[in-house]
């Protein structure tokens, strides 16, 4: 995976877009095929994209975030963090929902596994949340309430290594779910998760040794691999599925990431992702953006320079979220500085991907990964509500 050097300047591009990362024209078409020029030199980054929404203050800086979406009302999605002393969940607004005590993290993650259960719109597929805690030492997991949009337990699972990294991936059916998690010695293990009536059972199927011992991981749900940052700065990929090769892939050619702080996936149309990649450098903590389709680094940004603490989390997707983050978000974490407390930072996709020249369009949603196509929807122009179109009647 080749990292040029140089990066793309975007205060050139903030007329256009605005400082503020709100929903903009796309930058080109679905079907389009994204530009692949070497990327002009940028002065370092300073203030480039500001995000919409800001929580302050927060007593400790998050270690990791993950996404949570409603099956019907995209607006109504939530925003999970683990901080090593409590679980939160926030809203979109960035007001607090609920949050459970204990020695949480540093990692988390939610996928949706399953049949959809119930009729009509409200019809979902049961949601896992899932976190290490340090004080039973077990991976713990959790439901989220649709009408409260509170945590519920659904159990705990005892393991004898403390994960640095944790992440969960949709198999390629929807009853296939799976939790990996890293240990010191280096490597990483891959669990089968089955939920059942007394909780949530989790089975070691796999063991893949590693160089160096992995910080994050993400689960790649479309195209079958897990993708770690390591304590050496390199990026490797795992197969998902256990019937694949034991092969830890460095894909990284040398781009090597600093202090990595977070992984996320954000895909579009047509067999497209991105791979986000936090970096730690406290001067201007950056985000860095490489082109799965092609293995290459395509450009890199900052989100609000002033009182930048230390980046400590980086997480992002593609679902709808409602509004402006109709077409994704990135959430990223900051430590405390002399001037702000810690901070979770919200961006919209669509604003990060125009900015950037990205292309941007629809890609597959959390919540469909596994299950058969859903009826064609019509665009949508309600700040996140979705409107299934009949089909048309008989002549």
């Amino acid at each position: 995976m080749e990292r040029k050097t140089k990066r793309r300047g975007l205060s050139g591009l903030a007329a256009g877009c605005g400082l503020l990362l709100a929903a903009c024209e796309p930058a080109s078409e679905v079907g389009e095929t994204p530009a692949t020029e070497t990327p002009e030199a940028a002065a370092p980054a300073d203030n480039l994209l500001t995000p919409s929404d800001r929580i302050l203050d927060l007593p400790r800086p998050i270690s990791d975030a993950a996404y949570w979406t409603h099956p019907s009302l995209p607006f109504r999605g939530a925003i999970a963090a683990v901080d090593g002393a409590r679980l939160a969940l926030w809203d979109l607004e960035a007001q607090l929902l609920d949050e459970r005590e204990g020695r949480f993290g540093p990692a988390l993650d939610v996928r949706y596994g399953g049949s959809p259960e119930g009729d009509g719109p409200e019809a979902a597929r049961p949601a896992l949340l899932a976190t290490y805690d340090a004080d039973i030492e077990a991976f713990v997991f959790f439901t989220i309430d649709l009408a409260d949009r509170v945590l519920a337990p659904l159990g705990w699972a005892q393991t004898d290594a403390a994960p640095q990294a944790l992440c969960l991936s949709q198999g390629s059916t929807p009853d296939e779910l799976y939790l990996f998690a890293s240990t010191d010695a280096p490597g990483l293990r891959q669990f089968a998760l089955e939920q059942t009536a007394d909780g949530v059972e989790a089975t070691l199927i796999r063991e893949t040794p590693l160089v160096a011992e992995a910080l994050h991981c993400v689960g790649d749900d479309v195209f079958g691999y897990v993708y770690l940052s390591d304590a050496d700065g390199a990026l490797v990929r795992v197969a998902r599925d256990p019937s694949e090769d034991v092969i830890a892939e460095n894909v990284s050619n040398g781009a090597l990431i600093a202090r990595s702080t977070g992984l996320g996936l954000v895909y579009q149309a047509g067999g497209q992702a991105f791979l986000l990649a936090g970096e730690g450098d406290t001067a201007n903590p950056s985000i860095l953006i490489y082109d799965l389709s092609t293995i290459t680094f395509d450009g890199a940004f900052s989100l609000d320079a002033e009182n930048m603490g230390a980046a400590t989390a980086l997480s992002a997707t593609n679902a709808n979220l409602g509004g402006v983050y109709r077409d994704g978000m990135v959430v990223a974490g900051l430590g405390a500085t002399a001037n702000a407390g810690a901070r979770i930072l919200y961006a919209p996709w669509n604003g990060v991907a125009n900015a950037l020249e990205l292309p941007l369009s629809r890609g597959p949603q959390p919540r469909d990964l596994g299950l058969p196509p859903k009826p064609a929807r019509a665009p949508d122009q309600s700040g996140g509500v979705q409107i299934d179109i009949p089909p048309a009647p008989e002549p």
